[in-house]
């Protein structure tokens, strides 16, 4: 009678398939998670570059305003510009210009400047032109602006007014704008300043907003395509409209979340996979226990009854040696026969003291009670 049997040899299988699965989400988990921390310290280094790009091109700014400040304030300059001596100014244009060895050019502009001129070097363009405006109508420097990006005659703007004070409190001589100091450096210095920083992932952009539409790239460095979505920081420029915009080109902590939801539902879902199978199997295996002791009471009873089946059915493979024996035991009692009486010895004689022990072969059969 051939019986499914069920076996605790499965278990210690089930317990390394659970160690193995631990063991894999274990180290998927804490593998996943040192990717991300790299990937986080890469995220802060480059959000930290990009906040200190902004504070390093603010400072430069400020030391360049500094200086026309401080020469807007020179006591020879104001009676230059009224005194309108073209070689006089061209000559403290040419001496001021080494304290900028970044600058491109330095000139001194007198008020009212209203037309361009795309024969000089640099250029004047509209942007000069308002820059000078802003000066003139409000007595003070406008903030930094990127003039002709992409161009040859890409540069940075400053401009820097002269004004000559109040010269008495009854105002016959107002206080005035007598002239400019117009500062021009090439935008490659900017750009240089950008390239060199080292962003293998994310994007660091320098930006200058505009009137209409998206703002214009001064300079950039890193993944371009990474632009396509929002800034995750922005660092404002100080002296300047700009501002240095960050891109994070790992989205970790969002990725971090759902890989790592991933992985322990995976693991959730196979740990109760395989500690069910176990509950099931041990379940089983006490189904098939109690009905194998059963069958050991059957076949006891089976044998005082005369009517000791051939086969029994075996429930589990552990009990599978102890029934086979048990039935070859049973059926070796049933078969064999009650020992004949001694013969009484003959008249006159004695009974031998120590009669010889004839040995007998053991003909039961070894008993295999292997519970493997």
């Amino acid at each position: 009678m051939a019986t499914k049997t069920v076996s605790l040899k499965r278990i210690p299988l089930l317990i390394a398939v659970i160690v193995a699965v631990v063991t894999l989400i274990g180290s998927a988990l804490i593998g996943w998670r040192l990717i991300s921390l790299q990937a986080d310290n890469r995220a802060s280094l480059r959000q930290l570059q990009a906040e200190h790009l902004a504070e390093q091109l603010a400072g430069q700014l400020q030391i360049w305003q500094a200086g026309l400040r401080q020469f807007a304030l020179s006591d020879g300059l104001i009676p230059l510009f009224e005194g309108g001596d073209a070689g006089a100014l061209n000559r403290f244009e040419y001496q001021a210009q080494r304290y900028f060895p970044e600058a491109w050019r330095l000139r001194l502009i007198p008020p009212g400047l209203t037309d361009t001129d795309s024969s000089l070097s640099p250029p004047i363009s509209y942007a000069d032109l308002d820059a000078l405006r802003f000066a003139e109508s409000t007595g003070k420097a406008p903030p930094v602006v990127a003039e002709g990006i992409g161009s040859e005659s890409a540069r940075l703007i400053l401009a820097q007014p002269v004004v000559r004070a109040a010269g008495d409190p009854s105002g016959e001589q107002p206080a005035a704008v007598v002239g400019h100091l117009l500062l021009s450096v090439r935008l490659d210095w900017l750009s240089n300043r950008v390239r060199q920083l080292s962003v293998d992932q994310g994007l660091l952009q320098l930006q200058q907003p505009r009137k209409k539409g998206e703002p214009q790239i001064v300079a950039s460095v890193g993944d371009s395509g990474l632009a396509a979505a929002a800034a995750l920081h922005n660092f404002a420029v100080a002296g300047s409209d700009w501002q240095v915009a960050y891109w994070q080109g790992e989205q970790v902590a969002a990725t971090d979340r759902m890989v790592l939801i991933y992985l322990a539902v995976i693991a959730l879902v196979m740990v109760l996979s395989v500690a069910g199978a176990g509950f099931f199997l041990s379940r089983g295996f006490g189904q098939a226990l109690h009905a194998d002791m059963a069958t050991l009471v059957t076949m006891v009873r089976d044998m005082r009854s005369g009517g000791l089946q051939d086969r029994y059915p075996v429930h589990s493979a552990e009990a599978e040696g102890a029934i086979h024996t048990l039935r070859e035991e049973l059926a070796q009692l049933r078969r064999k026969k009650p020992a004949k009486p001694a013969a009484k010895p003959a008249a006159g004689k004695s009974a031998p003291k120590n009669p010889p022990v004839k040995a007998k072969v053991d003909d039961t059969p070894d008993i295999d009670l292997d519970l493997e």
